[in-house]
């Protein structure tokens, strides 16, 4: 059994297409076991898991889940990492890993997407803005303190499709510039309300 798990883990070793996790976990692993003869129960039920990962079945699996990888999933999975970038500290390791690009694994996927948070982005990014460009628009009185001296102000709407950072309902970014301000200034929808007596 021995001699076996010695040729496992050395066909593990020289696998690469291996996560830099796994990589690491074989490496010690092997170097353990070559040492010592011998390894955790623990140990050989994770490496048989990672091996289980490259089966011609699972690379298969794999495959299928990159070619039929579209447009929608690419928005999807560029709205997570967004998201996940600006709200640290979850999946930050994702986050760096694809931050230059590529296809994540359909966990991966799913992990970042599949999740209130993220669905609630996405939600607010495909929905029409409340109040298009050119509209005037006043700071709620309820608006957080930073906006504390614009409260019940009137604002002309410069943009209307900033970032979305924030799974809260109405985190689309807005830039509005307030009547006697001379530049515009950042706010979310959920601060801004219709023009009293505006139709």
């Amino acid at each position: 059994m021995s001699e076996k798990q010695a040729e496992r883990l050395q066909k593990l070793v020289e696998n690469p297409n291996l996560s830099d996790w796994e990589r690491g976990f074989i490496t010690s692993v092997n170097s353990y076991f070559q040492t010592h003869g011998r390894m955790s129960n623990k140990q050989w039920s994770i490496v048989q898991k990672v091996e289980a990962n490259y089966s011609p079945e699972v690379i298969a699996q794999r495959q299928v889940w990159k070619d039929s990888w579209c447009e929608e999933q690419q928005f999807q999975w560029q709205t997570a990492l967004k998201y996940y970038s600006a709200n640290p500290p979850y999946y930050q390791v994702l986050v760096a890993r694809y931050e230059d690009g590529g296809i994540p694994s359909e966990k991966e996927y799913r992990k970042l997407v599949d999740n209130k948070y993220v669905q609630n982005v996405i939600a607010t990014i495909k929905a029409e803005p409340l109040y298009s460009i050119g509209s005037l628009v006043q700071v709620r009185k309820t608006a957080k303190a930073g906006y504390y001296r614009l409260r019940n102000q009137l604002a002309l709407v410069v943009d209307n499709n900033g970032p979305v950072t924030s799974a809260t309902k109405g985190a689309r970014i807005y830039s509005i510039l307030p009547f006697g301000e001379s530049s515009p200034i950042k706010i979310q929808e959920r601060w801004l309300k219709k023009k009293r007596g505006s139709k």
